[in-house]
């Protein structure tokens, strides 16, 4: 059950970073860092199907996988600053996911 209610927290957060990453120029870097919107997009897109792999059958490989999508996720994300309220609780959430 825990593990139900950090995953439908990462779902609420990543849902509002990809509204959060839209743009309405045609320019892939947004704000202040150097940041590429569609990189970060497909990530989070990454994170949210390995997170829904990992929540409907919780073994160890799928664990792993979206161990991986968050850590990738994360590296990506971590210089825009629009974003960093969301980093950090992606990195909250990666801490309490144990794969062993």
């Amino acid at each position: 059950m825990k593990k139900a209610i950090y995953f439908l927290s990462f779902l609420l957060v990543s849902s509002f970073f990809i509204m959060s990453c839209e743009t309405d120029s045609d320019d892939e870097d947004f704000g202040s860092g150097n940041c590429n919107a569609s990189r970060i997009e497909q990530l989070s897109v990454d994170v949210s199907d390995t997170g829904v792999a990992y929540a409907g059958n919780q073994t160890t490989a799928n664990c792993i996988a979206y161990n991986n999508a968050l850590t990738a996720f994360i590296n990506e994300a971590e210089n825009c600053p629009e974003v960093q309220a969301q980093v950090n609780q992606l990195k909250e959430l990666q801490a309490l996911l144990s794969c062993n």
